[in-house]
């Protein structure tokens, strides 16, 4: 694997050049760089000729001559696009100004421990990668500043663009994506003030940080700069490494706005992840069990006695007529009844315990309850509401060719069983048993073709609302009694409002109804306590209250 960077150290203490040298390769990734150590100009000029190294750490006196007379002689080279780092004991500020000017990256000082000193080139190094994706237009009158500013942040990687006033800017960023402006205050055809000014106005402007360079030395021009949205103003004669620290620290700011955006990108493409692996978990879990495991909660093997009432059906003859049915045919229809009527247990708010073949056993009453008698209603006209379905689907069957009737028994008891999670450590299943979950299941065995059974305490439950008869006495295997069994019959046709929703449920028989006047007396009561606890009424009034102060 071939080298991200291509390094040469240029240092003629040998202790300093080889504790810089491991300390360097410790810094990278392994096989990421690959680092040489020269202790002389002219060996250095040896590997510059012989390799295209991409940055040069330079100590700046060396036995065979100055190294900044190497950064003279590299830009003679043709197809040479090292950056120089360079590695001093001394803060001579003017050598800095001369030596940014003439193509160096930066300077590192020789001090403390060499770990440290390593850590901070190689962060340089990194930086100036990140460097070469941003792109800085540099606006200045005068054709010296803006070559000395260009070779200054070409040499730290930067893409750039010039431009000669404050039109030609604004010409500049309406076909090119900038990244930086740095521009001069003081300029004609447009000044950096009017340009600030065009910029406030523009929003996609306004977003590109902007640098001002200026002479004048009035504290309320700066103020004003500031006001119209530089992001800092640099007063001449300004010093090289203030200028370059300051940009570097913006263009900081916007690589990590990029690493903020691309995390939320990248954590929103997980978040939705999880919601379609929550969405097809949803589908083979349980409610409790799938609640649990997103809600993060402990998982165990628990149960509780609770009243529920239990459903069971299934197609009368299903095995033996799947039985002359192709493969692809019996998928395709199981697949839309179990569809079918799987909707519409979920629409009147059933907990579907299983398949099992073309049978469906749910129950209502766990994990969420609205009480025995509404469970015990939502559980029939449920049945009554897939019995008609089912009606729908034969139609739709026999006009795709499948001409055998299909027809549906069910049976609904009320009573109590054990529902929780059960299993072992290693598979757990949430569902519900007991001697009611079985009787459930015998009075589905016992009805007639397209009929629902159901119990006498079910029956109890809801002939207020749906109409049922007694059938007769059935002999049921593990029961010693008669089991005496109702016949569901059509909902009734009174005026009836029923509405449910988590944390509510209402049920309104109009025509039952004495005192209207305190109907509506709990139901203005009802209302008022939802305003008062409603976020977006508490918004409105906070707006409205603003509205009254202004």
């Amino acid at each position: 694997m071939q080298a991200v960077y291509r390094i040469l150290i240029v240092e003629d203490s040998k202790i300093t050049g080889k504790l810089l040298l491991r300390s360097l390769n410790k810094s990278f990734k392994k096989d990421e760089a690959e680092i040489t150590l020269v202790d002389t100009l002219q060996k250095a000029r040896a590997e510059l000729q012989d390799k295209p190294y991409n940055y040069i750490i330079l100590d700046i006196h060396l036995p065979d001559g100055e190294g900044s007379s190497l950064i003279q002689w590299s830009a003679k080279l043709k197809r040479f696009d090292g950056k120089f780092i360079i590695f001093t004991s001394s803060e001579d500020e003017k050598l800095k100004e001369k030596l940014y000017g003439a193509g160096v990256l930066d300077f590192v000082l020789k001090r403390g421990d060499i770990s440290n000193v390593a850590f901070e080139i190689s962060e340089l190094i990194q930086q100036a990668e990140q460097y070469s994706h941003y792109q800085i237009l540099i606006v200045d009158d005068a054709l010296f500043f803006r070559n000395m500013l260009k070779n200054i942040f070409i040499s730290r990687n930067y893409k750039v663009l010039l431009a000669k006033n404050g039109q030609e800017a604004l010409d500049i960023t309406k076909s090119t994506k900038i990244d930086l402006i740095l521009m001069d205050y003081n300029m004609p055809v447009m000044d950096g003030r009017t340009f600030l000014e065009h910029r406030r106005k523009n929003p996609n402007l306004y977003q590109i940080p902007t640098l001002i360079i200026t002479g004048e030395s009035d504290r309320g021009v700066v103020s004003a700069l500031l006001k119209l949205g530089a992001n800092d103003v640099i007063q001449k004669p300004f010093i090289v490494e203030e200028i370059v620290t300051k940009v570097d620290n913006l263009v900081q700011m916007l690589i990590f706005q990029k690493e903020k955006e691309n995390l939320t990108k990248e954590l929103e493409k997980n978040v939705n992840k999880l919601n379609e692996i929550n969405k097809k978990l949803a589908k083979y879990l349980s409610p409790q069990l799938h609640s649990s495991i997103f809600e993060n909660k402990d998982i165990g093997i628990e149960s509780k006695r609770k009243k529920l009432t239990i459903f069971f059906s299934d197609i009368q003859g299903f095995t033996e007529t799947t039985e002359e049915m192709e493969p692809e045919d019996l998928t395709h229809i199981l697949n839309n009844y179990l569809t079918e009527m799987s909707n519409i247990a979920i629409k009147h708010g059933a907990t579907i315990d299983k398949f099992i073949g073309d049978a469906i056993v749910a129950f209502f009453g766990d994990p969420k309850s609205y009480g025995v008698k509404e469970d015990a209603v939502s559980c029939v006209l449920m049945a009554l509401e897939m019995r008609e379905k089912l009606k729908e689907l034969q139609i739709r069957w026999q006009n795709e060719g499948f001409v055998r009737p299909f027809n549906v028994r069910m049976g609904i008891n009320t009573g109590y069983v054990t529902v929780g999670n059960f299993g072992s450590e290693n598979k757990i299943e949430y569902t519900a048993i007991g001697s009611n979950m079985n009787l459930a299941a015998r009075l589905e065995a016992n009805a007639e073709p397209n009929e629902i059974l159901i119990s006498h305490e079910t029956y109890l439950l809801i002939k207020d609302r749906i109409e049922a008869k007694y059938v007769r006495d059935i002999k049921a295997k593990g029961f010693h009694k008669p089991i005496p069994t109702y016949q569901v019959l059509k909902a009734t046709s009174r005026d009836v409002l029923s509405a449910k929703t988590d944390g509510f449920f209402i049920n309104i028989d109009y025509s039952a109804i004495q005192n209207g006047h305190v109907v509506l007396d709990i139901l203005d009561s009802i209302k008022h306590r939802l305003i008062e606890k409603s976020p977006e009424t508490e918004d409105t009034s906070k707006t409205e209250d603003t509205s009254k102060t202004e």
